[in-house]
């Protein structure tokens, strides 16, 4: 069932895993395919990002723990700058592969 015509697809898919979700199902699954895939590219590296954090905080202490909180929160907002681009190239219209995340491709 398709609620959502590309545009919004392209533009859902990007607000959180939920979001990605949302637009698999109820979306035009095959017109959306490279922003859901780069989408899901961002949501599984912030997912990541989160156990490698969690892992951290169990086994450093210290000035290490600080340095892998600054690596986190570098990372944080590396995922908010992509998401970003990606909302606002599915805003434009553009299909073409972002940078870091666009060649990963999980989706066919």
């Amino acid at each position: 069932m398709k609620i959502f015509n590309k545009t919004a697809t392209d533009i859902i898919c990007y607000f959180s895993m939920p979001g990605w979700a949302i637009a698999l199902i109820f979306g035009d699954y095959r017109k959306s395919i490279v922003h859901i895939n780069q989408a899901m590219v961002i949501g599984l590296l912030n997912i990541m990002s989160e156990f490698a954090y969690i892992f951290a905080q169990m086994f450093f202490s210290g000035d290490l723990l600080g340095i892998a909180g600054i690596i986190y929160d570098m990372l944080r907002m590396l995922f908010l700058a992509l998401s970003l681009i990606g909302i606002f190239r599915a805003i434009r219209g553009n299909d073409s592969p972002m940078p870091l995340v666009g060649n990963i491709k999980i989706l066919k």
